[in-house]
């Protein structure tokens, strides 16, 4: 989307897993200008000053220290360039906690731990005030609907929230089976809050 919305501009999309930088590649198809790197968040492979925007969506959760990425990200923008940031809420998709709960696949999937605790809709505007001067926060609800099992059962057989028995942890048609056993086949909603975050990097002070 951001190399059709800037044709001129030099886009690259940076990423560890060697597998998304593939379809990331497949996606990017006669986007002359666009190009993908294999990188770290913590250690983005860019000088200082580097980039005028920086966009980080629904990644900030998978690192052990988002404040270190934020400032990675305010490092490498030009004085007075912008980061936006795209997190989700905490308690996202918690109808998937409900249902593998009474499903009794995992009866304690609505007492662990978010996997968005890290960085979420919660926390967001504070963790990026520890690099950057933040603009903008939206809110926004945002609603899924999966319209069968074998669909749910696609995205939760591969989530590490849940402890679900031998056999079932990344086989979609195993844990749709074990879920039509215990729940009726039909459409299931999931509910998200999604947090945009717009932010600049401060420009140096003027020396006198």
């Amino acid at each position: 989307m951001l190399a059709k919305r800037m044709p001129s501009a030099r886009v690259i999309g940076a990423d560890l897993s060697a597998a998304l930088l593939v379809a990331a590649r497949q996606r990017l198809t006669g986007a002359s200008r666009a190009a993908l790197v294999r990188a770290d968040f913590c250690w983005l492979p860019f000088p200082d000053g580097f980039c005028n925007l920086v966009v980080a969506a629904f990644c900030l959760y998978h690192a052990r220290s988002p404040t270190k990425v934020i400032a990675e990200m305010a490092r490498c923008l030009v004085p007075g360039g912008t980061a936006i940031i795209a997190v989700k809420a905490a308690d996202s998709y918690r109808e998937f906690d409900q249902l593998i709960a009474r499903s009794g696949l995992d009866p304690a999937a609505e007492d662990r731990p978010s996997l968005y605790q890290a960085a979420h809709s919660g926390n967001i505007e504070s963790l990026a005030a520890t690099s950057l001067d933040v603009r903008e926060v939206i809110h926004e609800t945002h609603q899924f609907v999966f319209p069968t099992l074998a669909a749910v059962a696609g995205y939760l057989s591969t989530s590490p929230k849940y402890d679900l028995p031998p056999g079932l942890t990344g086989h979609p048609a195993a844990l749709a089976a074990a879920l039509r056993e215990q729940a009726p086949d039909e459409p299931v909603t999931a509910t998200s809050v999604v947090t945009y975050l717009s932010a600049m990097r401060v420009p140096a002070a003027a020396t006198p």
